[in-house]
């Protein structure tokens, strides 16, 4: 079994799904015209047990196993396969309800995860092509790096022809020497580079220079820091490097010299991009779905402790959904979807990390400041723009809410803290619906 050498088209995929049905669909999706390239060459298993015996025997670029494969499951195929030293990147394609068990495999190694019920040809094309060309820029990396391991002969001879920019800085960024992948890239000439600033010639924005000090600050000999830096071209285009730093110290210990590897992602990132939009965000709405608020919110959370902020989780329940959809038909239950996320986004700033969690499910995770100080201001406000708006169509929109308060400094997790503002959207939509029984009964017959 080996990783493959060459870096053709079309791709091999190898796809294990113990459904048929499913087997075929996404056989039909994958087979769906390429923008720029031709289909991948798709493989399939139905069983553990076959696909671990086409990952032994033959080479592919890519995996998609189904999380459900009767006694075992994709994890342990995933598992499998990494014990026997593949490193294929694995898409792991899920069902509904799935997703918690999906974030455990990509903790195991897992490149991405994909809800079936979701699949376009859009959205598996965009999380192949990426997850392929970030295996292949993790190879050409590593090959830099081997590069600069061996002999001095042997390593100009490498660095001049490898496809990853390559240079030598001093300590104050000055450059020492640039391979040619460094003008390609950049659009400079070399004697254009060689004697100039690393950080003013690419225009490098202070807080990355502040933490690439930090990083040289604490580097250790032979120990390698990876983050990725963008740098703005010649052109005036800005280019995303997967960048490595490498610090080489004097026989005193001072820092001498800082060697430098950085492989070009910027497409990768674009269509990283363009992935996130396409995994995380609800199709109705336009909000993030569940995926894409946990993650946003979870960054958010973070952000917010290092900087000693308070935050507040807002949960909100649409009433009568039913109703709707029973009386009026789903499009009118779309509509009121539709025209919650409208008042929502009013309601909030666009820093506020704003999602559908699934059905009539809403969240909002609001940062301390603006008119929004308390929980009972932010409930407050809400229900005031609930009351005031003028809908068009043939209902009233109304809400139960619930809103936590993550103080400052407090370690508290996201999961914790959605319970806890869901727990108290539901105390207010009990006590609305005795209100509502209340006033039924007081009046006359």
């Amino acid at each position: 079994m080996t990783l493959p050498s060459d870096f053709d088209i079309p791709w091999k995929i190898l796809l294990v799904d113990d459904n048929d049905d499913d087997l075929f669909l996404i056989q039909d999706i994958l087979a769906d015209e390429w923008s720029d390239q031709q289909p991948p060459s798709v493989f399939t298993a139905s069983t553990f047990e076959e696909a671990v015996s086409k990952v032994e025997t033959d080479s592919f670029d890519l995996f998609l196993f189904d999380y459900r494969l009767g006694c075992k499951d994709g994890l342990d195929l995933l598992e499998t396969v990494r014990n026997r030293g593949c490193l294929v990147p694995v898409i792991l394609l899920t069902g509904q309800g799935d997703e918690e068990l999906a974030v455990a495999a990509m903790k195991a190694g897992a490149a991405d995860y994909i809800p079936k019920h979701r699949l376009t040809p859009e959205l598996l094309q965009h999380a192949v092509r990426y997850a392929i060309e970030m295996h292949r820029a993790e190879i050409l990396r590593a090959k830099a790096e081997q590069a600069l391991k061996e002999s001095e002969e042997r390593y100009r001879e490498l660095v001049t022809t490898i496809p990853a920019a390559i240079c030598e800085l001093a300590p104050d960024g000055t450059i020492l020497y640039v391979n040619p992948a460094v003008t390609e890239i950049s659009g400079y000439r070399e004697d254009e580079l060689l004697g100039g600033n690393w950080w003013d010639v690419f225009k490098i924005n202070a807080v990355t220079r502040q933490q690439i000090g930090d990083i040289t600050c604490r580097h250790t000999p032979d120990r390698v820091r990876r983050f990725e830096l963008t740098i703005q071209a010649r052109d005036g285009s800005r280019r995303t490097l997967n960048w490595n730093i490498s610090c080489r110290f004097d026989a005193a210990g001072g820092l001498q010299l800082l060697v430098c590897v950085g492989v070009d992602i910027s497409e990768l990132v674009q269509l990283r991009e363009e992935l996130k939009e396409l995994a995380i965000t609800d199709e109705l709405t336009g909000l993030f779905n569940r995926r894409g608020f946990m993650i946003l919110a979870a960054h958010q959370v973070r952000l917010a402790q290092r900087q000693q902020q308070d935050l507040y989780l807002v949960f909100a329940d649409l009433d009568n959904m039913k109703l709707i959809n029973d009386a009026m038909g789903h499009e009118q239950g779309d509509a009121a979807l539709r025209t919650m996320s409208t008042l929502l986004r009013e309601t909030f700033r666009e820093s506020d990390v704003i999602g559908r969690l699934g059905g009539d499910e809403f969240a909002v995770l609001v940062a301390a400041g603006g008119s929004c100080q308390d929980c009972n201001g932010i409930r407050r406000r809400l229900a005031e723009n609930l009351a005031r708006q003028e809908y068009e169509a043939p209902f009233r929109l109304e809400a139960s809410i619930g809103v936590a308060r993550l103080p400052a400094g407090e370690k508290v997790d996201l999961d914790q803290l959605l319970k806890a503002a869901d727990d108290l959207m539901y105390e207010e939509k009990k006590r609305r619906r005795a209100a509502r029984r209340r006033d039924k009964k007081d009046q006359p017959r």
